[in-house]
């Protein structure tokens, strides 16, 4: 068969990659790299995991699948202090007390990987998919048609997938019950930073969510980096809102929490995560319809996180495997 995936997050490249074992596989991502939220933003020789901090498994396949990276040298275990924030009251500074990984030199290390034997086009946003003749066609925002695909697989945020699944899809109806929600993210660096005593905060009942010490991770470096998240309610209301505002209002935020100055530091951007989690934990795993020969997968079918997107990509790329 040749398949076309559409996006380059773990849930898509995981999908890709074990289809490509039988079949010619083309993957088509809209934005300038893979990886999705397992991102890595660099600026001069500064390091931002800017999307999932961490992964950890809980199943025994995805277990499997760190075991690989490990031994690949992809990602390696991240010994953090973690201090919680519950509603202004810290908790003491203990260490994560399960089997956390990263990618090294970044989490889009993992991305890189999954990619590096597959046909991946990236900068290509697909705008629309038609169905003819048993047969996909594929046209993008800017024109370009790619053809004569016989299975398409979307692996791409629930809200977007609303707006690009063909209408007589089996499951469309069912896809605008997956509601996303947003997450702003702070990326801080300068020479001055303290040592704030732990290098991962998990923070809740504010506006902020998460704070990493980014180069207390392995092979980051020495400049100082840290990475703030939002919450997603706060995120949810404001994700459309000016970005210098946004900024401003986190930095303050984090200014209260910490007792420290963020505003004055030499480094700081924000990013807006649109689709960053899913609003409940869901049981779909993926999505088929076996007669037009499309299917969905991503976190959003399961719980939103890092392992949610490689069961449901593994999961799917297994069960047509089986039927082809």
């Amino acid at each position: 068969m040749n398949i076309a995936v559409i996006g380059a997050g773990l849930s898509g490249l995981t999908c890709a990659n074990i289809l490509s074992q039988q079949h010619q596989v083309t993957v088509f991502e809209k934005a300038r790299g893979v990886s999705g939220r397992l991102s890595t933003r660099r600026s001069e020789d500064l390091r931002f995991d800017h999307g999932a901090q961490f992964i950890r498994a809980r199943s025994d396949v995805f277990m499997a699948f760190i075991d690989e990276l490990v031994d690949q040298q992809i990602i390696s275990s991240w010994d953090a202090r973690f201090k919680e924030i519950n509603h202004g009251v810290g908790s003491g500074v203990k260490s994560f007390k399960q089997d956390n990984y990263v990618g090294i030199p970044g989490m889009n290390q993992i991305g890189k990987f999954l990619a590096k034997t597959l046909d991946v086009s990236i900068d290509t946003r697909i705008k629309e998919v038609t169905y003819k003749d048993k047969m996909h066609i594929l046209t993008t925002e800017n024109g370009d048609v790619f053809e004569h695909f016989d299975q398409v697989i979307f692996a791409i945020p629930s809200d977007q997938l609303i707006d690009l699944l063909p209408a007589n899809v089996s499951f469309a109806n069912e896809i605008p019950d997956f509601k996303m929600r947003a997450c702003a993210t702070l990326m801080i660096s300068d020479p001055n930073l303290p040592d704030f005593g732990f290098d991962a905060c998990q923070i809740t009942g504010h506006d902020l969510s998460w704070l990493s010490v980014n180069n207390s991770k392995p092979e980051r470096g020495n400049s100082p980096c840290i990475v703030i998240h939002s919450s997603h309610d706060w995120a949810d209301q404001h994700a459309f809102d000016d970005r210098d505002w946004m900024k401003s209002h986190l930095l303050s935020e984090a200014k209260d929490l910490f007792d420290y100055d963020f505003s004055s530091s030499k480094h700081s951007n924000i990013h807006v995560w649109l689709y960053s989690n899913i609003a409940k934990v869901n049981d779909a795993v993926y999505y088929r319809d076996e007669k037009m020969n499309i299917s969905a997968c991503g976190d959003w079918c399961l719980r939103g996180n890092v392992e949610s997107a490689y069961l449901s990509g593994y999961e799917l790329a297994h069960a047509l495997l089986e039927n082809s």
